[in-house]
């Protein structure tokens, strides 16, 4: 059209639209993905934002995510992973994916089944210091995504910090942080001063 769109709304509309796209089936295959793929993955995002945001390629990639509100690619899947995993724990033994998700973890315990998804599961459910939802006796806690959410969004921000510690241009922006009024990106970046 004539006019440009609003930030938020394109933000809005790459997280609606082309993020579902790059997320199809993340909490299968997220859990397996190599470092190197899931590089590839933020790229797409973090080129989005350095385009929309009108920043130079160099632009450290934190910024540009906290500036859009996105999230990394990394901490999506691992959400989309660790609650499937929680379905998969819900699943009684009568239904087969239970069952096998059983089989599976028990393997895991006998320290078996290396390329497993179970063992990448496990593997991210200690990350986020979650490792008593491994065992199977006991069962979830029933605020179980809430509890798991806010385990990931810290390890994240922990994450992100450090990224931006290791970065001194940085520094201002760690301690103002992202912004906290709504819409103010739309008028920051039309405003001529």
């Amino acid at each position: 059209g004539r006019s440009q769109l609003r930030l938020t709304t394109t933000a809005h509309l790459f997280k609606t639209l082309v993020r579902p796209v790059l997320e199809y089936g993340d909490a299968i295959w997220g859990a397996m993905c190599s470092k190197e793929d899931m590089r590839s993955l933020n790229r797409v995002q973090e080129q989005f934002g350095r385009r929309v945001l009108g920043l130079n390629r160099r632009a450290h990639s934190v910024f540009v995510r906290r500036e859009l509100g996105l999230e990394s690619m990394e901490e999506r899947v691992m959400l989309a992973t660790l609650r499937f995993f929680g379905r998969l724990r819900a699943m009684p033994d009568s239904r087969l994916a239970g069952f096998i998700f059983r089989q599976r973890c028990a393997e895991v315990n006998l320290n078996r089944a290396k390329l497993s998804w179970c063992r990448a599961a496990k593997e991210q459910l200690e990350t986020v210091q979650l490792e008593d939802a491994w065992n199977l006796s006991s069962p979830l806690p029933e605020d179980w995504r809430k509890e798991m959410k806010a385990a990931v969004r810290a390890e994240f921000e922990q994450r992100d910090s450090l990224e931006m510690k290791e970065k001194p241009l940085l520094g201002l922006y760690q301690r103002l942080g992202p912004p906290t009024v709504k819409g103010w990106l739309d008028y920051a970046v039309k405003h001529p001063g």
